[in-house]
């Protein structure tokens, strides 16, 4: 599915954006070896992705990127 076909389906509420993180922080677990990641976040992802959830599930208007997981090169300051 391409980047615009899943944020149609996160504000269609046919992806939930809690689910789509789990995926790929399992994904993440799974290529540990590879240190490729300093560090996740996961609280924080969690919440964002409840956060957006919610708000589709109301019907409020959400972010042009809503759902969109991505990965942050480490000397970005977040």
């Amino acid at each position: 599915m391409s980047l615009k076909g899943k944020i149609d389906a996160v504000k269609q509420g046919r992806i939930h954006v809690v689910d789509e993180l789990n995926k790929y922080l399992q994904k993440a677990e799974e290529a540990k070896e590879l240190n490729a990641f300093i560090r996740l976040l996961p609280e924080r992802g969690h919440k964002k992705a409840a956060e957006i959830d919610q708000r589709v599930k109301e019907g409020q208007p959400t972010g042009a990127l809503a759902g969109t997981i991505i990965a942050l090169k480490d000397n970005i300051n977040i």
